[in-house]
């Protein structure tokens, strides 16, 4: 059994029950839930270009340039911490890039979970997640042209489409002032909006590029501010 996105054998954690799911390069498949555990984001980082690139995704499905790399999810009151764009399918007619939330984001996971809360849900893992999300959440982001600097986060989840609207939006410095875009696709605002409301708001900020080149202003901020949370960072992929 190898994973088909790290390239290399199973770590020691897994979990043991299946399910159906269609993974992002469209093959059907029986799979299993499996964890890469990081102790902390120093190690989440030496390790990320291993696997988040692109070379992992067939050329004709690659999304552009600007949207490849690991993206750290400033000020996100949730559990994840960053996600990989390198992973998502893209369609060029659409403008659409396709990504599945439980085996693209990093994950923390608490001491006395075995699996994180926000895994289970995503990945359509028991009665409540299956109610609420019908199968795997995925996220699609659909831009609203070519310069792929504005884009609405459409999920797959009948409740989140139903209730929620989540823009993408480019921007050249972050909220605070204390980090800049050195290319396009580096910061997109990403705020949420719950019955037309404005909520909360994160900021993804590329804190790896695809070829594995790290943003050294950004791994600083990220590692500030992961420092005191106690998690256990997780990424999972499906395997055969």
């Amino acid at each position: 059994m190898v994973s088909l996105y790290a390239g290399g054998a199973l770590p020691p954690f897994q979990v043991t029950q299946e399910w159906t799911h269609q993974r992002t390069l469209t093959v059907e498949l029986s799979t299993r839930l499996v964890g890469w555990e990081r102790n902390s984001s120093q190690i989440l980082l030496t390790d990320a270009h291993k696997w988040c690139n692109s070379d992992l995704v067939p050329e004709h499905l690659r999304v552009p340039e600007p949207m490849r790399g690991l993206y750290w999810m400033k000020g996100l009151a949730l559990s994840d911490v960053a996600f990989c764009g390198s992973l998502a399918e893209w369609d060029a007619e659409t403008l659409t890039a396709r990504l599945p939330v439980w085996m693209t984001f990093v994950v923390g996971k608490k001491a006395d979970d075995e699996i994180p809360p926000l895994i289970k849900l995503t990945s359509g893992t028991g009665f409540v997640a299956r109610a609420a999300m019908g199968k795997a959440l995925t996220y699609h982001l659909q831009f609203t042209n070519s310069s792929l600097k504005e884009a609405i986060i459409v999920p797959s989840a009948w409740a989140f489409r139903t209730f929620t609207r989540h823009p993408l939006i480019n921007e050249d410095v972050t909220h605070d002032g204390t980090l800049h875009a050195d290319r396009p696709g580096d910061i997109f605002d990403r705020p949420s909006y719950f019955f037309g409301v404005k909520g909360g708001n994160y900021e993804a900020v590329k804190v790896m590029y695809d070829d594995g080149t790290l943003k050294p202003d950004v791994v600083s901020a990220m590692r500030a501010d992961e420092a005191h949370k106690e998690l256990t960072y997780m990424r999972y992929a499906p395997a055969c």
